[in-house]
């Protein structure tokens, strides 16, 4: 195929800047797929990564004559980064870009560990936030549990209600179509959180292995959306928009749509994994290991020079990229190059003939054959990943979740409280019973008003390994206060694995978003030498201007 189209740059970067999660979605195409490899990449995108990524984006839209640029911090979870890693992602980028490109900043996310923090992080880098949830509980919860198998819905609506709070901030919900699932109860319940759009991905699969459907003879999805479609218009006060829906009707009016997965529109986005490497729409994962590579040339020795070669937009060729020049190249290809999943090929209940096109069985545009289902891989599987930074070996402390504590945790927590207990030598008799623990526990956290607050550490596999608890003390400095770090304590199967630093980002990161908040402190045993040699590490000095006191009041 040698037909060539307009030269097309990227206009949208979508940063894996982590490469793990917190739920287990059944349908998830990064970790439950053909392609099992983000389970060996790196747990989060390095700050080498990051500002190689920066320095690309900023080349790439100077080059092209972008006036903007979107940024998606995507996963995984994104929020499993940290708000401190995150932060340092976001200004990183914004300082790279020229002044004369905008970034806008989007995070997609289940919402379970967004904080005032990370919505005061989002407020200054003016970040939109989209959510992931299926519909109501009995909806989300066929697919989208714990890694402990248990019910996520419930902190994904805490996040949601929290993110209303702040509605500038509040990008849009994003559910996944089941055919089991009523559609206008699902619609109805996403439109109550008052989004601004609501978008509907189908089930990725293909043609050779297609998602479920009762009756293969009709096309359910379409039917499906066309519920949707009917309870969008039955209420004039709705006020968001059904993006799917959006783009069908533009496209039969023969206006482009917005996105790539529905219409013949050139794909503009490029996704940078957590290792640097350089894929297309990684929803491709779905068909084999691999498919959703680009083939792009390595981008050697990227961090060796003062200025490295931009992203160049190249002429689309459907199964050709040419290859042999020394500048490094990177080119969205055509459908030609995918395969197509056979959910939206179904969307054809109720669409004018030009769309109609795109649908049905044998998914062949009359004047497009290479579009055809048949061609789908035919010109060949691209040979090899490419990285923006060669692979280093690390650690991989992010098997483990931190984030806030919520009440189902207080039995998990009086046990820690035990623990922690018995490390600093507290005798048997010395040891509270457990009504007592978590009476106390579920007060001092949970109570009216809570005394502390805590982030908890949680393992793989769902069970807690360590807490920082903490206060905000007043005075300190004049009239403001302080964060006072009580305690910060990590199960010895995960020290030396990166999580007390993620702990002790994530407390300065509480301490700096707070307004007033002018100091974090703690204290730690002077005979606890492996605490202290820690905290050196962190390039903490410790403090001699003052004398502690205790006096013992009595029983817990």
């Amino acid at each position: 195929m040698t037909r060539r189209e307009a030269a097309v740059p990227f206009r949208t970067f979508i940063l894996k800047v982590a490469n793990r999660c917190n739920i287990d979605c059944d349908y998830c195409f990064v970790f439950n797929s053909k392609d099992q490899s983000a389970r060996r990449l790196p747990a989060r995108m390095g700050p080498d990564v990051v500002r190689a990524a920066a320095e690309r984006i900023a080349e790439h839209a100077e080059a092209h004559g972008l006036a903007a640029v979107h940024v998606v911090l995507h996963g995984g979870e994104p929020l499993l980064a940290g708000v401190a890693h995150v932060e340092e992602t976001l200004r990183t980028v914004r300082d790279a870009v020229p002044a004369a490109t905008e970034v806008l900043f989007e995070i997609q996310t289940n919402a379970t560990l967004l904080s005032e923090p990370w919505l005061d992080l989002f407020e200054r880098y003016g970040a939109a936030v989209g959510v992931s949830i299926d519909g109501p509980p009995a909806a989300n919860d066929r697919h989208r549990l714990t890694r402990h198998g248990r019910s996520s819905s419930a902190a994904t609506v805490r996040g949601i209600e929290l993110l209303r709070t702040r509605p500038h901030l509040f990008a849009g919900l994003l559910a996944v179509v089941d055919l089991e699932n009523d559609p206008v109860d699902v619609h109805d319940y996403l439109a109550s959180f008052e989004p601004p759009v609501i978008d509907f991905g189908f089930p990725h699969g293909t043609h050779d292995d297609p998602p479920h459907r009762g009756d293969p003879g009709r096309p359910e999805y379409g039917i499906w959306m066309g519920r949707v479609y009917d309870a969008w218009l039955a209420r004039p006060d709705w006020r968001h928009s059904v993006r799917m829906l959006e783009d069908i009707v533009a496209l039969s009016s023969g206006v482009r749509g917005s996105v790539e997965t529905l219409g013949l529109a050139p794909p503009t986005s490029v996704v940078i994994e957590s290792d640097g490497g350089i894929e297309g729409v990684d929803t491709l994962r779905s068909v084999a290991e691999g498919a959703s590579l680009l083939r792009a040339r390595r981008l050697r020795g990227l961090l060796r020079h003062r200025r490295p070669q931009p992203f160049p937009a190249a002429p689309r060729a459907a199964g050709h990229v040419r290859a042999g020049r020394a500048v490094p190249e990177l080119r969205p290809r055509g459908r030609v190059r995918r395969r197509l999943s056979a959910a939206p090929v179904q969307l054809c209940t109720r669409i004018p003939e030009p769309v109609r096109l795109l649908c049905g069985p044998g998914v062949s545009h009359p004047a497009r054959p290479e579009f055809s289902a048949t061609a789908r891989l035919d010109a060949g599987r691209p040979r090899a990943g490419r990285r923006l930074i060669p692979n280093e070996r690390s650690h991989d402390p992010m098997t483990a979740t931190i984030r806030p504590a919520e009440k189902s945790d207080v039995p998990a927590l009086a046990a820690l409280i035990e623990e922690i207990e018995r490390f600093y030598g507290t005798p048997e008799a010395g040891i509270q019973p457990l009504d007592e623990r978590l009476a106390q526990v579920e007060e001092a956290l949970f109570g009216s008003p809570p005394l502390a607050a805590a982030l908890v550490v949680e393992d793989g596999a769902g069970s807690l390994a360590g807490l920082a608890a903490y206060s905000f003390l007043w005075p300190s400095a004049g009239s403001s206060h302080s964060l006072f770090l009580k305690e910060l304590y990590v199960r010895e199967s995960l020290r030396r694995q990166g999580i007390g630093v993620r702990l002790m980002q994530e407390i300065r990161a509480i301490g700096r978003a707070r307004p007033g908040c002018t100091r974090v402190e703690w204290t730690t045993d002077r005979f606890n030498g492996d605490a202290r040699s820690f905290y050196r590490s962190l390039g903490f000095e410790e403090y001699d201007g003052k004398v502690f006191y205790r006096e013992e009041t009595g029983t817990p």
